[in-house]
């Protein structure tokens, strides 16, 4: 049987080698446990916001909206449900910050939105407009 002689440097390449097959071994191993055993929905947080949560639960948006008591503070696109562009930066508004103007904690807040999602449809049709907003804007057709 021959003998192998390997340098210094191919004794470190085969190292280096063997130790980035382990650690791909590894960190595929827990990445493949962690999808395999993944929840099926991830617990609603503060720093979510609503239109997030109402994705995520299949829910229509306005419904979590009245759920927690602020449909009034954003106007809805009655053809699309979703908020109208005018409000963007209220549609990013977490749960948390909602909380705060109604002087509720997150938690409340949190469990109210949870409290609504659970009951499942029927859900009620969007709100009606307020008279004084200009119409939405039509969306090109396709």
């Amino acid at each position: 049987m021959r003998k192998i002689n390997l340098t210094r440097q191919q004794w470190l390449l085969l190292v280096g080698a063997v130790i980035a097959i382990v650690a791909l071994g590894l960190f595929g191993f827990r990445f493949a446990r962690r999808i395999i055993n993944r929840p099926d929905q991830e617990p609603i947080r503060g720093w979510m916001s609503i239109p997030y949560v109402a994705r995520v639960a299949n829910v229509p948006p306005w419904v979590l909206y009245q759920a927690l008591g602020v449909e009034d503070e954003i106007a809805v696109d009655i053809t699309t449900g979703a908020p109208r562009r005018e409000d963007t930066d209220k549609r990013f508004k977490p749960i948390s910050a909602h909380a705060r103007d109604l002087k509720i904690t997150p938690q409340e807040a949190v469990r109210k939105i949870e409290e609504r999602i659970k009951q499942g449809p029927p859900y009620p049709p969007p709100p009606i407009q307020s008279p004084d907003l200009p119409p939405p804007s039509p969306t090109p057709s396709k």
